[in-house]
């Protein structure tokens, strides 16, 4: 199942296995070259190895085919910020809290966006609010890659112990 596969690879990018996690990504794709997510999701695999202009890469099918989808927008941002494009990044960044004025855009996406610019502070508070609606990405808050570097700061301790996530 081109899903299952592509499940498989996300829980190798949390594990912090990107060899693996590509192998399957890529697997899901050959069996379903029409679904965007797995290309996302290589790009997060990317952006998390370091290969920001491969990451950057991987985004050109989901920002073709899902442009407004927040996960596409804050995996751009991210590239942005980290690449020392922050100008584009904080438009980005703009771009989704304008969006989340119109509809649901999870505070935690959100919080990885401000986490990239070094916007400590803004990143707990969209955390805390995260938290406080029960986003589903925060069940992988002590693993993600995309908030490594909140991880040093007392606050991330706080939330780990406020979740009792394992």
């Amino acid at each position: 199942s081109p899903l299952l596969t592509q499940h498989l690879g996300w829980h190798y990018f949390h594990a912090r296995q990107y060899s693996r996690a590509r192998e399957a990504l890529w697997r899901a794709i050959e069996m379903d070259s029409t679904a965007w997510r797995p290309y996302l999701e290589l790009a997060l695999v990317e952006q998390a190895a370091g290969n920001l202009a491969e990451a950057e890469s991987r985004l050109r099918i989901p920002l073709q085919v899902a442009p407004g989808r927040a996960e596409v927008q804050v995996a751009l941002g991210q590239v942005y910020a980290m690449s020392g494009r922050t100008d584009e990044a904080r438009t980005v960044l703009q771009g989704l809290r304008q969006a989340a004025e119109q509809r649901y855009v999870s505070p935690y996406l959100i919080a990885c966006l401000h986490a990239s610019l070094g916007m400590r502070p803004q990143a707990f508070t969209f955390l805390d609010r995260a938290v406080r609606e029960r986003s589903d990405f925060v069940a992988y808050l002590r693993i993600d890659p995309r908030v490594d570097t909140l991880r040093t700061d007392r606050r991330f301790a706080r939330l780990l112990r406020q979740l009792r996530l394992p």
